[in-house]
């Protein structure tokens, strides 16, 4: 489950800066949970399937001590890892991730885009990733457990990121983790995997797994700040 950097969020953040001429998760669950999931099946589902998923984007974006309200739409796609390539010289399968929509902010249209293309050894363990100024490589990755319940928590992988292939320089450090929460049945939990980009901001990526292995992308929440302003996003 090779799920995107903050491309959910800073791709879009100068677009609604300038425009502004310059989320939260969902409600705790009463339900009670299952003892365990599969959680390793379930992320390989979603790495060979993919998901693709509408959305409905509000948020907020802030400059100085002015804020402005974000409302709009978008889709979110993941196709699965399937396409062969090579990265770091090594082989490799790719896929992609793509948001395509548009949002009002301070009375202006602006769009919600961007690509980020992953890469995934023959045995799904995650290379590196690359969007626009953006060239990671993975330098720690671990597996995800075969098994979790309500309370896991762990480490997927950390990337160093350069602003291109040349890798001239760090730009940051990207971490990437996990936890399971309460689903909204019964029979699911709720995985959440957040990406945090250095000081650059957070994207949070909101799935629900069952009990059979099955995995469905519920949404996503984000962060990023840009020359001093923020911009947060809350899509489900």
């Amino acid at each position: 489950m090779n799920c995107s950097n903050t491309l959910l969020v800073s791709l879009t953040a100068a677009a609604f800066l300038t425009a502004c001429g310059g989320g939260g998760s969902d409600s705790a669950s009463t339900v009670t949970p299952p003892s365990s999931v599969p959680l390793a099946q379930a992320i390989h589902t979603l790495q060979t399937t993919g998901v693709t998923k509408s959305l409905a984007v509000t948020g907020t974006a802030t400059i100085g001590s002015q804020s402005y309200s974000v409302a709009g739409n978008m889709t979110y796609t993941q196709t699965a890892l399937a396409t062969a390539a090579t990265f770091e010289g090594h082989p490799a399968l790719s896929g992609t991730i793509t948001l395509a929509g548009s949002a009002t902010v301070n009375g202006q249209t602006v769009p919600l885009s961007g690509t980020e293309t992953d890469y995934v050894s023959a045995g799904y363990v995650s290379l590196g990733f690359v969007s626009t100024g953006d060239y990671c490589v993975v330098t720690t990755a671990t597996a995800p457990p075969a098994s979790a319940s309500v309370g896991t928590t762990g480490q997927l992988d950390v990337a160093t990121c350069y602003t291109d292939s040349n890798k001239a320089s760090v730009d940051y450090i990207s971490t990437r983790t996990f936890a399971v929460s309460v689903g909204t049945t019964s029979s699911n939990v709720t995985l959440t995997v957040t990406t945090a980009d250095g000081t650059s901001g957070t994207t949070v990526l909101r799935y629900l797994v069952g009990t059979d292995g099955s995995i469905v992308f519920a949404g996503l929440d984000g962060t990023a700040a840009v020359n001093g302003s923020t911009l947060t996003l809350h899509g489900q």
